[in-house]
């Protein structure tokens, strides 16, 4: 069994807004990221294609309580056959941008993202916007997660993935059927939800951090270790319990909301409340929790899966 919160103290744990892919090109970016509530800053540039940080290289006005950490958006074309989009959290791995005709193999990417942690116990490579245009096939996820452990999982939300649409608005895309198959394998897969492109409005999708203390190592670790929770439109809702044992998974949140269950059966249980409890059935694979806002549909967190039987 893995459960990613098993070591989180809910009693006292910290809750830290933070990004794993997001494009801060210059102050205005970093000063809105920051009226967002971001308090753990990891920008994602790729032209050039170099960690933003420390924070104080590229921005003024920094917050006393706003921390960053290296990151960047790798671009390649790889043996993938297209450009493959991943990030280097935690890692100080430089990389290539579209204009810089880099070629690769993925495979080596990863090498050299996790080359260059800054901490052994942090951070790691998360797959961006997979089943989009960038879709690189189902098997070749798999082979991905499967290469070293600190392939972190994939994109379960990215506000600007699909790009624009005719009227020039923003649709962002959902990879929550994909990542459910993946964990139907029986492998460990986190899940990110990432704005990408930051717009000046909307600004959906980011990783709430589960931390006994605000350091960036601490950021660093809750990600490897898959303590946080996806959040889609900021309304202030928050998991303030996520607990699991081989037989129950059980959350609560901070306000009224449709909890809903899913596992490789897919939604098998729905509750309004404040909290609401699971039982796991014989066999099975995997478990994972959402919360949606009664009052705007649009604002949920989704938990990382916990894991009952792996690979």
């Amino acid at each position: 069994m893995i459960n990613p919160y098993e070591n989180v103290g809910w009693e006292s744990v910290g809750h830290v807004k933070s990004m794993s892919h997001m494009h801060l090109h210059n102050q205005n970016s970093f000063e809105a990221a920051i009226k967002e509530g971001f308090k753990h800053v990891a920008a994602t540039n790729y032209q050039p294609s170099v960690p933003t940080y420390p924070l104080d290289k590229f921005f003024t006005n920094i917050p006393y309580d706003v921390i960053g950490s290296p990151n960047t958006e790798k671009v390649y074309t790889t043996n993938l056959g297209g450009a493959g989009h991943f990030c280097s959290l935690g890692s100080f791995a430089k990389g290539h941008g579209h204009t810089e005709g880099a070629t690769t193999t993925w495979q080596n990417v990863f090498d050299e993202i996790l080359s260059e942690l800054q901490f052994e116990d942090g951070g790691g490579v998360t797959i961006n916007h997979p089943g989009d245009r960038f879709f690189v096939g189902f098997d070749t996820y798999k082979e991905m997660l499967d290469h070293d452990d600190r392939v972190l999982g994939i994109e379960i939300y990215n506000r600007g993935g699909a790009g624009r649409d005719e009227n020039g608005k923003y649709q962002p895309l959902f990879y929550t059927e994909l990542w459910d198959e993946l964990l139907k394998t029986g492998r460990r897969c986190w899940g990110f939800a990432a704005i990408d492109w930051q717009m000046s409005t909307n600004n959906w999708g980011s990783n709430v951090l589960l931390v006994p203390e605000f350091t960036e190592h601490a950021c660093l670790k809750a990600y490897r270790d898959g303590a946080f929770y996806a959040q889609i439109k900021d309304t202030g809702l928050r998991f303030t319990e996520i607990r699991a044992t081989e037989e129950k998974m059980t959350v609560s949140v901070n306000r009224e909301c449709e909890i809903k269950f899913f596992t490789s059966r897919g939604n098998v249980k729905t509750v309004i409340g404040t909290s609401a409890s699971c039982d796991v059935a014989d066999g099975e694979i995997f478990m994972r929790a959402e919360a949606k806002d009664i009052n705007d549909p649009d604002s949920h967190i989704l938990t990382n899966p916990v894991m009952f039987r792996t690979k």
